[in-house]
């Protein structure tokens, strides 16, 4: 075998776990400006930027869509100077436009909002835990012949070098 091995990774990528920088404080006024225009106070219900730890649960959304964080930075850009009387309208007209575009954008928006913890809470939003099959759960799945092509195949040996 040559010393140039080709490996064939049948996992998917990691994503990462935060923005790939820090947002400048005029992207991040902005992307809260957006934030609290697409997802306004109600009642004891707080608006999109004003969750707890809302900066950094906006940057773990920015890191997992990495793959579009230059376009939403570039339509951050667009915002930036907008009036906010004018906001819901240039984004409305912005959403028909490219939607694409503020598909992400907004999407990042929701995700940041919707995993505060207090937001969680509120709609009940499990988090993970383990939850193991019984003991007759389990007999039952055999049971059901679901190794069946499984064992008919046999063993299947990859070497790791």
């Amino acid at each position: 075998m040559s010393s140039a091995r080709s490996f064939e990774s049948l996992s998917v990528s990691r994503h990462r776990k935060t923005a790939r920088r820090a947002l400048t404080p005029l992207e991040l006024a902005t992307i809260s400006r957006i934030a609290d225009t697409l997802i306004p106070a109600s009642g004891t219900i707080p608006s999109g930027s004003s969750v707890a730890n809302y900066e950094g649960l906006l940057s773990q959304a920015l890191g997992i869509t990495d793959k579009n964080f230059d376009s939403i930075m570039q339509t951050l850009e667009l915002f930036a100077h907008v009036n906010e009387p004018d906001l819901w309208e240039r984004l409305k007209a912005f959403s028909l436009k490219e939607p694409s575009k503020f598909y992400w954008l907004s999407t990042v928006i929701v995700s940041a909002y919707l995993y505060a913890p207090e937001n969680k809470a509120r709609i009940g939003y499990p988090t993970p835990h383990p939850n193991p099959a019984g003991m007759f759960e389990i007999a039952d799945e055999l049971d059901s012949g679901v190794l069946d092509a499984v064992m008919e195949r046999g063993p299947i040996y990859v070497s790791a070098d």
